[in-house]
């Protein structure tokens, strides 16, 4: 599809386009929140492998911590200490020890004004000044 320059849709038409936008966005953002709930209460969910509540039980994890977020974490954490860096920046970044990101700018802060000699004196008085206005 080509892109539509300015000016090529009528002004209803160019509205009845952009309300059909807004609805696909606000769709969008509906099913992602749902998304994000359903993980949200599928995370609070006592774990369902017999296999991962034995290691939860060895690591000392109480009956109630063992959900699916926790066997999520230790899943992350048995990554990173394999020698994962996207499990250990993900580690990282939920503690809240993430880098800033930082972007440096360089304004200049000082003006150099240059006068250029033009043989141009001075008037004492205003009987000495031009004033080509009149």
């Amino acid at each position: 599809m080509r892109p539509i320059k300015k000016g090529e849709l009528s002004s209803e038409e160019a509205k009845a386009r952009g309300s059909l936008g807004g609805k696909a966005r606000a769709e969008s953002i509906k099913k992602k929140k749902k998304l994000r709930e359903l993980c949200e209460v599928f995370g609070e969910l006592s774990v369902y492998s017999d296999k991962a509540k034995d290691m939860m039980k060895q690591m000392g994890i109480s009956e109630e911590d063992m959900t699916n977020k926790m066997a999520a974490v230790i899943g992350v954490f048995k990554k990173a200490a394999a020698g994962d860096v996207q499990a250990f920046n993900a580690i990282r970044d939920i503690i809240g020890e993430k880098p800033k990101d930082e972007v440096e700018s360089k304004v200049a802060t000082s003006v150099t004004v240059n006068y250029v000699k033009s043989g141009a004196k001075f008037a004492n008085s205003e009987d000495e000044v031009n004033d080509e206005r009149e």
